[in-house]
């Protein structure tokens, strides 16, 4: 319960802190939603980066889904979508362990910080091209007038 809470009032207050319109700040947490449920249900089946993916890739379509509901970039909820994703803990202590000279932890460490960080590109540029080739509905030219 408590990382919902946390992941609620972190999409609002970066909503804020990066200055997202007014109106939008209730539903900026949203995308960040909808990437933990993901991240959570597929937790236990996959490898932390394949999680991290697949719940990059539910922020990105939440993010352009929201955008397209409220006109607006699908940025404004993507970068709050996705900070709760960002592997900066995993990164910190294989920084901690090169300091610490301990050499096979920290390439351990950084290597999944590395590959996390690339499932997370890599989810939310496949939604964001996924969500570009989606079917739109034709326009009748003739039915339009001066078109």
């Amino acid at each position: 319960m408590s990382l919902w809470l946390g992941t609620l009032l972190g999409g609002l207050s970066t909503a804020i802190l990066f200055n997202v319109p007014r109106r939008l700040v209730p539903l900026a947490p949203l995308a960040g939603l909808a990437g933990l449920l993901a991240l959570q249900l597929v937790e236990a089946h996959y490898s932390r980066p394949g999680a991290l993916f697949v719940a990059a890739f539910a922020v990105g379509m939440a993010s352009e889904l929201l955008a397209r509901w409220q006109g607006v970039p699908a940025l404004v909820f993507s970068v709050n979508g996705i900070l709760p994703l960002v592997p900066g803990a995993i990164a910190y202590r294989g920084m901690a362990a090169t300091v610490r000279a301990d050499y096979l932890l920290a390439a351990e460490l950084l290597t999944l910080a590395l590959l996390s960080a690339g499932a997370i590109a890599t989810g939310l540029l496949l939604a964001s091209a996924l969500w570009r080739l989606r079917p739109r509905p034709q326009l009748d030219r003739a039915a339009c007038p001066g078109g």
